[in-house]
């Protein structure tokens, strides 16, 4: 049963939940398209077929700008795949909260899309990190023997 709200006016049904939710997740960025933002300490790259996709990501993930292009890509990677997405984070050293809020993102695009994630390989301190804000216990998180995406050979740009 919908409820109405006497000072606005508006009808509700769970979606203040909603709103808090994507407000205290939501992850200010720059622009997408500009082309002047460059990642000096993170590194993606997405490799295999979409069937079963692969995504390695190296470095820090500590700045605004980080975060976000984290989002972009794995967020693209969750659009173009069809059932699994298998991320190797032995490399990651380092995510701040704007990462973590960047994850949980990708992280609720991949369950509406109805695709499996795992992040594999993940630092125990990282893992401490995510415990602490609670993003622990939204991901499949897996030690890095486990990952069964595809092999990966490191680009020039990402050595």
């Amino acid at each position: 049963m919908q409820k109405e709200d006497k000072k606005s006016g508006f009808r509700r049904k769970g979606l203040t939940l909603q709103i808090f939710i994507f407000a205290l997740f939501f992850c200010k960025s720059a622009d997408e398209h500009d082309p002047a933002v460059q990642m000096q300490s993170l590194c993606i790259e997405v490799i295999g077929p979409p069937a079963n996709q692969g995504v390695h990501v190296r470095g820090a993930c500590n700045t605004i700008e980080e975060a976000h292009y984290l989002r972009q890509v794995l967020g693209k990677a969750v659009v173009h795949g069809s059932d699994t997405l298998w991320i190797d984070c032995q490399q990651l050293t380092d995510i701040s909260y704007a990462g973590q809020q960047a994850i949980f993102h990708v992280e609720q695009q991949a369950r509406a899309a109805h695709l499996v994630t795992y992040w594999c390989g993940l630092t125990a301190e990282l893992q401490q990190r995510l415990v602490a804000t609670g993003l622990a216990l939204l991901l499949r998180s897996l030690p890095a023997t486990s990952y069964q995406g595809p092999g990966y050979r490191p680009t020039p740009s990402c050595r």
